[in-house]
């Protein structure tokens, strides 16, 4: 669930923080370390067979280390056509040619914060907060042609984008879903329980081009889950990148 504190958007998992002893029906068991002195991050080189305007979603759990940082990239690509980032004053911005900025701030490093965006067209990004649709609070500008995080014959990377000191993000994320070609929402990666956000089994299809990151094996953080055998490649990151830490950690 999101909670609004002037203007601040808090975690889910910190609000269940006193639920253990079974509160979580879906357990996810770790999280990866992305460390910004180390520049860490993920890529997946994407086959020159995608579509450069595909429809994509990606559901991901995230908890922040630094606050008030210039632009901590989640999602991107190679050619800079396409990035998801936080910017200094903590806001989210989605750039796919078309920029969406968002008028609330994610500001918590306490809890975990749920993350599902789903980019539909020129016009259309939507974005998922702890469950909550908060579309409306992006504004649009620099209206263009749509790019897809899975443009052909590039790089998709976690965590950076085409490089740099100031675009790498410092934290944690967990259980990351990338769907290539579909539309997806939420409900599909987490429910509300007790008034908590908290995630579920997604059951869905990933695309071709999908994957599934659980971070599952420390010796090989960008293994793929989801049965396409789309393997991430890790920069930056050892064995040491897989924590215990996670969204539903301690319950």
């Amino acid at each position: 669930m999101g909670v609004f504190q002037n203007n601040l958007l808090a975690g889910a998992a910190a609000a269940a923080s006193a639920g253990g002893g079974g509160f979580y029906s879906y357990q996810i068991e770790q999280s990866a370390r992305f460390d910004r002195a180390s520049s860490s991050y993920l890529y997946y080189s994407v086959p020159s067979g995608s579509s450069s305007s595909a429809n994509w979603t990606v559901s991901l759990w995230m908890k922040r280390s630094q606050l008030g940082i210039g632009d901590p990239t989640l999602l991107g690509n190679s050619g800079g056509w396409m990035r998801v980032k936080i910017n200094s004053s903590d806001a989210l911005i989605a750039q796919t040619q078309t920029t969406f900025t968002s008028s609330f701030l994610l500001r918590d490093t306490g809890g975990w914060i749920n993350l599902v965006m789903n980019s539909q067209d020129t016009n259309n990004f939507k974005v998922y907060v702890n469950g909550v649709d908060q579309t409306s609070l992006l504004t649009k500008t620099s209206v263009a042609s749509m790019i897809s995080f899975f443009y052909p014959s590039t790089n998709a990377y976690i965590g950076t984008d085409t490089g740099g000191s100031t675009k790498y993000f410092d934290g944690y994320l967990a259980e990351i879903h990338l769907i290539y070609g579909l539309n997806k929402d939420a409900d599909d990666f987490g429910e509300t329980k007790n008034g908590v956000w908290v995630p579920k089994a997604y059951t869905g299809s990933y695309g071709t081009y999908g994957s599934y990151l659980k971070f599952e094996n420390a010796s090989d953080l960008g293994n793929d889950s989801s049965g396409n055998n789309n393997d991430w490649t890790v920069g930056g990151m050892g064995t040491d990148h897989q924590v215990p830490d996670s969204p539903t950690f301690g319950s």
